[in-house]
C-alpha cells in the first residue's frame, strides 16, 4: 500500500494559504492603523498653519554684536522641543528665518506659531537686545508678470553627520549671501528661507555608533 501524498500536499497548500492570508490581512490593519494614526496627529494642520504670525526683525547698521550670538538663539530656541511620549503623539513646532531680498531693500523674518511668538521675541532680543522686533503682514515678493524660480539646499551626506561651522569659514557666508541679494532690480524679489523643525532622526545607540565613526570620515 503507498503511501498517499496528495492529502498531505493539500493540507500544506492550505497552511501556506492560510499564514499568506494572516500575514496580509496583520499588514494591511498595520497600514490602515499607521494611516489613522498619522491622521489624528496632523489632523489639525490647517488651522495650525493658519495660525501664524510673521514678524520683521530690524538691527542697527552699527550692529557689532558677533555671529556666536545667532549660534546661542537657536540653541536657545531648542527648549521647544517636545519630550516623552507627547513627542510621539504631537506635531512639533516649526518656524522659519526669512531673509526677504527686494529692490534696494534687505530684510529679515521670522515666521512662527502664535503661541511660541513671546519665546522667539525672547530668545532674539537675548541675542540682539537692541533688535526692533514687529508684527507685519505676510510679505509678497511675487507679481502677476514675473516668473517664479525655486530650488532646496540639501546636505551631501545624511544630516546627522557635523557640518562644517561658521568659525571654519574663510569668509562670513551671511555677508556673501546679503551681497548677492542686494543686486535685486525693478519688480524683482527673493527669499532665503530656513525651516526650522526638530524631529527623530535615528535612535541613540544608532546615532552613537555613527558619530564614533564620523572621525574616521572628516
Amino acid at each position: 500500500m503507498g503511501f498517499d501524498t496528495t492529502s498531505l500536499v493539500a493540507s500544506i497548500i492550505s497552511t501556506a494559504v492560510a499564514i499568506g492570508v494572516a500575514i496580509l490581512l496583520i499588514l494591511m490593519f498595520g497600514v490602515f492603523a499607521y494611516m489613522l494614526f498619522q491622521w489624528l496627529k496632523h489632523r489639525h494642520r490647517e488651522r495650525y498653519a493658519l495660525d501664524f504670525v510673521t514678524l520683521v526683525i530690524r538691527v542697527p547698521k552699527d550692529n557689532e554684536i558677533k555671529i556666536d550670538a545667532a549660534e546661542q538663539m537657536f540653541a536657545g530656541l531648542y527648549s521647544l522641543k517636545k519630550t516623552g511620549l507627547k513627542r510621539f503623539f504631537v506635531v512639533e513646532d516649526s518656524f522659519s528665518f526669512e531673509i526677504v531680498a527686494l529692490k534696494e531693500s534687505i530684510a529679515f523674518y521670522v515666521s512662527c506659531p502664535k503661541k511660541i511668538r513671546d519665546l522667539v521675541e525672547k530668545q532674539v532680543h537675548g541675542a540682539y537686545p537692541e533688535a526692533d522686533i514687529k508684527e507685519v503682514d505676510e510679505i509678497n515678493i511675487f507679481n502677476q508678470k514675473g516668473r517664479v524660480a525655486f530650488t532646496s539646499l540639501t546636505l551631501e551626506k545624511s544630516l546627522y553627520f557635523p557640518v562644517k561651522m561658521y568659525k571654519d569659514l574663510p569668509t562670513d557666508g551671511l555677508s556673501l549671501l546679503t551681497s548677492g541679494l542686494a543686486k535685486m532690480g525693478e519688480g524683482e524679489g527673493a527669499i532665503v528661507q530656513f525651516l526650522l523643525q526638530d524631529c527623530i532622526v535615528l535612535k541613540e545607540r544608532k546615532k552613537e555608533n555613527v558619530l564614533s565613526k564620523s572621525s574616521l570620515e572628516f
